[in-house]
């Protein structure tokens, strides 16, 4: 778009907004896009970079896990509210790579590993804030087991990335999707395909909030 006025100014932004968004986004993620958008659009105009956004995101997941594992429940639904809104940090950060083209295999590898360490963080805090508000041991194995599961799935994640040489989870095929993209997906894949919506990252930080609002957290 060529910029010759202030219509057309605001017509080039609206475009650069637009095409900040990812097919790959799923029903949730659609909705975090309208907050990381309306966030991302002051900050270009500023020296504010990816990576610094990331290492803010970071941070929120670790408080987001302290507060979890407090045992109280304003702290726990703070922590909740803020697992879902490092998603949208984790949003606005690549918005800020793509616009600015500052994409970088460093920004790549800070994005997957502060989102690997919030779900830990978050796993683990869970976890605590459970026994200690109900006095029940199995929360811990609970949140032990899924700390336990994020590090493993990291360590696969990572050494297929690895071998890509790529940090971006959206490189990472799963076997079923592997087989789809040489060949005529079976039933199975695309079962595979529609479930893996529901279990995707923005979903579980939304669903995670949602139960916290409504006090209902050991259920995730």
């Amino acid at each position: 778009i060529r910029v010759r006025d202030d219509t057309s100014l605001r017509r080039a932004e609206l475009s650069l907004m637009r095409s900040l968004r990812k097919p790959e986004d799923g029903v949730v993620a659609r909705v975090n896009r309208y907050v990381s958008l309306a966030l991302s659009k002051p900050l270009l105009g500023t020296p504010v970079s990816p990576n610094a956004i990331s290492v803010l995101a970071l941070l929120v997941g670790v408080l987001c896990g302290v507060l979890a594992g407090s045992g109280r429940r304003p702290e726990m639904v703070l922590g909740a509210f803020l697992f879902w809104f490092n998603c949208v940090l984790d949003g606005i950060d690549g918005e800020i790579a793509r616009a600015k083209h500052l994409e970088s295999h460093l920004g790549e590898w800070l994005d997957t590993l502060c989102d690997d360490l919030t779900n830990f963080c978050f796993a683990i805090g869970l976890g605590i804030g459970l026994f200690r508000q109900t006095g029940q041991a199995h929360y811990l194995a609970l949140g032990g087991a899924s700390g336990a599961a994020v590090l493993i799935g990291a360590v696969f994640m990572y050494r297929y990335l690895l071998r890509a040489g790529t940090g971006d989870l959206n490189a990472y095929r799963l076997p079923h999707e592997a087989r789809a993209l040489s060949a005529t997906p079976g039933a199975t894949s695309r079962w595979i395909g529609r479930l893996r919506v529901l279990v995707r990252r923005d979903v579980f930080c939304a669903v995670a909030f949602l139960l916290a609002v409504v006090d209902q957290l050991p259920l995730m």
